[in-house]
Parts: structure tokens; sequence; C-alpha cells
């Protein structure tokens, strides 16, 4: 019984991860990171201690694999998460879409950082 929601789990994860590697957002988040000489990382994994909770994150980083950092005042990182399996505490699990408003307000929000860069960059190179 408890391989048989494991890999529920897992089959949930992987269909959101890929789901959202379909979306739109997702795309244009690749193409203009990948404009400015940047990788884009895509994962599943647990909340920092506690594993009663699954995330969907993306992160945009350098080629040294550290995550871009737009301002290092607000330690805004081009990088977002959002929940999409939660376990409460009488063991109901949850599965919720990747589609979450404030995840897709962060990508929405890594989007613009990303064109102003690639507006600099090409101002730059002018």
């Amino acid at each position: 019984m408890i391989s048989n929601i494991e890999q529920t789990l897992k089959y949930y994860s992987t269909n959101e991860m890929d789901a959202f590697k379909k979306s739109e957002y997702f795309s244009k988040i690749y193409l203009l990171a990948h404009n400015d000489g940047f990788y884009v990382n895509c994962s599943v994994g647990y909340a920092e201690n506690n594993v009663r909770e699954t995330y969907l994150g993306i992160e945009i980083t350098n080629a040294d694999g550290e995550i871009i950092v737009v301002d290092e005042k607000d330690y805004s990182h081009l990088c977002a998460a959002t929940c999409i399996i939660s376990i409460d505490k009488k063991d109901r699990i949850s599965f919720l879409p990747w589609t979450d408003e404030d995840f897709i307000d962060s990508l929405e929000w890594i989007i613009c950082e990303l064109k102003n860069i690639d507006s600099i960059n090409t101002s730059y190179m002018s």
C-alpha cells in the first residue's frame, strides 16, 4: 500500500513538472535565459526540513551553477517554487497544480527581469 502511494506521489510530481515544462511561461524563461547565456534548472523536491510538502521549482543560474541575483539589497534571485503536494497531520494528501497564482506572478517577474537583463546586454553590445 505504501509503495502505491509513493508511486502516485512520484507520478504526480513528474506530470506536474512535465506540464510546467510545456507551458508558455517555461518556454519564455528558457529562451530569454538562453539568450543571456544562463541556464534554467527545473526540479521537484521536498521543502527544507519538511518532507510533508513537495515543491516544483525553477532557478536561473550562470555557468558556475550560481543563482542569478538581480538586486543585492533585496536578495532578489531569479528563482521560484510552488507547493504541488502537501500532506497534513492526519496524513491526508492534497494535490496542488503548478498554476498557483503566486507562482505565476513569480514567473512573470522572472520573465521581466530576464528581459531587462537582455535589453541591458543588447544596448551594451551596440
